[in-house]
């Protein structure tokens, strides 16, 4: 059928009908991403080609992008003082989540057991997961020496489960605050890989950047 057509145009005319076909299929296979060779058969099956900026948004050029962000701060701020005998830590309260509140009644810090106190602040899911990793070890502790883990026992302790999550940290502020083995203040505090720090002074959290830490 197609030579019967042919056949009917000079070749001056013919030659222009090839170079119009070519142009339409070039045309055609540009709109659609297609192969020449396969607009030819999808045109002699019947079926329309589909454009790029048509219904099939997802498979464009530029595909939608989302980031990935496992943590979500929740905000928190703890304090820790050591003295001669006798330490004091305090955290505030409040849950948010930007500028939301979710709670008002969520204090911060933690008691461990023994003389030891652990205020940790941030990402709330993190901080719940870690305190439970925590008194577990805490308690095999307990059952397998039948005595209390002492304060420098448990910052060493602290500082090895933080560092086994090296690879996806804990997004928290630790403050650890206790007595030591000769009965003196002790501030521990930590960064989200395990390194430990005896001070004197320390607070962690939202007003972080604040503050003033000392030996």
């Amino acid at each position: 059928m197609l030579m019967m057509m042919l056949a009917l145009f000079s070749p001056a005319r013919l030659e222009v009908a090839i170079i119009l076909v070519f142009y339409n299929l070039r045309s055609l296979s540009f709109i659609t991403g297609l192969r020449p060779l396969n607009c030819i058969k999808m045109k002699l099956l019947g079926i329309e080609g589909v454009g790029r900026k048509a219904e099939l948004s997802d498979y464009s050029m530029n595909p939608h992008q989302v980031s990935f962000q496992p943590y979500q701060d929740n905000g928190g701020t703890t304090i820790g003082i050591a003295g001669k005998d006798f330490v004091v830590i305090a955290s505030d309260t409040r849950l948010c989540n930007s500028y939301d509140i979710l709670s008002r009644d969520v204090p911060k810090v933690f008691d461990l057991g023994g003389n030891s106190v652990l205020g940790a602040s941030g990402c709330w899911c993190d901080v719940l997961t870690f305190i439970r990793v925590a008194e577990s070890r805490i308690k095999n502790y307990n059952y397998t020496h039948g005595k209390e883990m002492s304060t420098s026992a448990l910052a060493q302790m602290l500082s090895i489960t933080l560092y086994r999550k090296r690879f996806f940290p804990y997004y928290i502020h630790n403050v650890l605050a206790g007595l030591d083995d000769e009965g003196r203040g002790a501030i521990f505090t930590y960064d989200p890989v395990g390194h430990c720090e005896k001070v004197k002074i320390s607070c962690g959290g939202c007003i972080h950047g604040n503050d003033s830490t000392h030996s």
